[in-house]
């Protein structure tokens, strides 16, 4: 009864051999069939020098999970239907790296002709202030269509990306994934406010300059004035609040050749700026910024 499954070993990567549980014979995906064809194909994996064992196991063959259990496999991944276990057979330790270690947000930073940010306030968020609008990167989607779609859907504002100003870096955030979360600059192609009734509170344009000034988000006004600098106006300091800590970008200086003089007002910031900020207070989390220089020299 078990014959065949040879057939649907498929090769996948580090090494690997993956089978489908759910294009297993009915009876053969019995947990007593089951666990004796993997310990044939355990095996025969070692015996050809083959690294990594995948299992595939769909919602439909679940019964299959405790005899993989007793035969070593342990959780890789699971979405959606289906669970993804692993099995690594060498005695070294395991080089398979873990699966989706980050989610990436994008946010967009939009200003209009007259130097105005656009800003949303979140419906449902705990933080109710003025912010970026953005969301989750979907799978195989680029940062600045992200922030494109994320804007449009958000306010009604349709926008064209134009560079990355910098990225967040923070661990410990939902499902206790470290989390990347993105900034584009974006240029306006209209301003008429249709802001989304189910997401967001509110919208509004606001003079950059008033936005930059404010302290209730550390990295957003750290952002902004970067982007102040850029594009005039700014006083040419490159920290935002005062409760930054800069003491990890001193590792960076060896860079800070590529510095000079700006064509937009304030001095033209090195590539490598890194700010250490608390996130908030009701988080209590610190991230770590870094600044492109891209946008600070535009």
């Amino acid at each position: 009864s078990s014959s065949g499954w040879q057939s649907l070993l498929r090769k996948v990567s580090h090494g690997g051999q993956r089978l489908d549980v759910g294009q297993l014979p009915a009876a053969a995906a019995t947990s007593s069939s089951l666990e004796a064809i993997l310990g044939e194909w355990e095996a025969a994996a070692v015996t050809a020098g083959v690294r990594s064992l995948w299992l595939t196991v769909p919602l439909s063959a679940a019964d299959a999970l405790p005899a993989a259990a007793r035969r070593g496999f342990v959780y890789h991944h699971a979405e959606g239907a289906q669970a993804t276990l692993l099995k690594w057979l060498p005695t070294t330790e395991c080089l398979v790296p873990p699966f989706a270690t980050h989610q990436v947000g994008v946010a967009g930073f939009v200003l209009n002709e007259k130097k105005e940010l656009l800003l949303v306030k979140d419906r449902h968020s705990l933080y109710r202030d003025w912010k970026l609008p953005g969301g989750l990167a979907n799978l195989g989607e680029d940062f600045g269509v992200t922030a494109a779609r994320e804007v449009l859907e958000e306010t009604g504002v349709r926008s064209r990306f134009e560079s990355v100003i910098g990225l967040r870096h923070l661990h410990g955030a939902a499902y206790g994934r470290s989390d990347i979360y993105v900034v584009c600059r974006m240029r306006a192609l209209t301003t008429d406010l249709a802001p989304d009734a189910h997401e967001v509170e509110d919208c509004t344009w606001m003079p950059l300059e008033q936005f930059a000034a404010r302290k209730s988000h550390p990295m957003n006004s750290f952002v902004s004035n970067l982007v102040l600098n850029s594009v005039g106006g700014g006083s040419g300091s490159n920290t935002s609040s005062g409760s930054s800590n800069t003491s990890n970008s001193g590792s960076n200086s060896s860079n800070s050749s590529n510095s000079g003089s700006a064509s937009g007002g304030g001095e033209r910031l090195p590539c490598d700026i890194v700010e250490s900020v608390v996130f908030s207070e009701l988080h209590k989390k610190s991230y770590t910024f870094y600044a492109t220089e891209r946008i600070v020299t535009k």
